[in-house]
């Protein structure tokens, strides 16, 4: 099996076997590397690049927006809210190629996923915020 398709493999067979707080933290994870990868190719220069990572950055915050239970309350209304700010972020740093907003970016998400890594993994079974809806 080529690299690539082992590596394919082994995050499929993660994300089927993960809990709930582990894909949470795995979707943070991957939202903050694509966006270091923006910075990067914002650094180089490279539009087509940053413009890419930017993107499936978005389409993970847009995926942790989609899978929030709005009947979990408070929690969930703020972040909605607070997704919805990183989303626009990530809009204007890909519009105007600025470093800034995408550095705002992933403090946030560092922010939040440092406070999933907190919570006691049966405790997040337990959160309702955190429930898929089933999307």
């Amino acid at each position: 099996m080529a690299a690539p398709a082992a590596h394919q493999s082994y995050l499929k067979a993660r994300v089927m076997t993960a809990g709930q707080k582990d894909l949470i933290l795995m979707l943070y994870s991957g939202a903050t590397g694509f966006l270091r990868q923006g910075l990067d190719a914002i650094e180089k220069e490279n539009r087509e690049e940053a413009h890419n990572s930017i993107i499936r950055a978005r389409r993970i915050v847009a995926e942790l927006m989609s899978s929030l239970n709005h009947e979990g309350g408070e929690i969930a209304s703020n972040l909605f809210e607070l997704y919805g700010y990183v989303f626009r972020l990530l809009i204007d740093a890909n519009t105007r190629q600025a470093d800034a907003p995408i550095r705002e970016a992933i403090d946030i998400l560092t922010t939040l996923k440092e406070g999933w890594e907190g919570v006691p993994a049966d405790a997040a079974l337990k959160e309702e915020v955190a429930q898929p809806t089933g999307t």
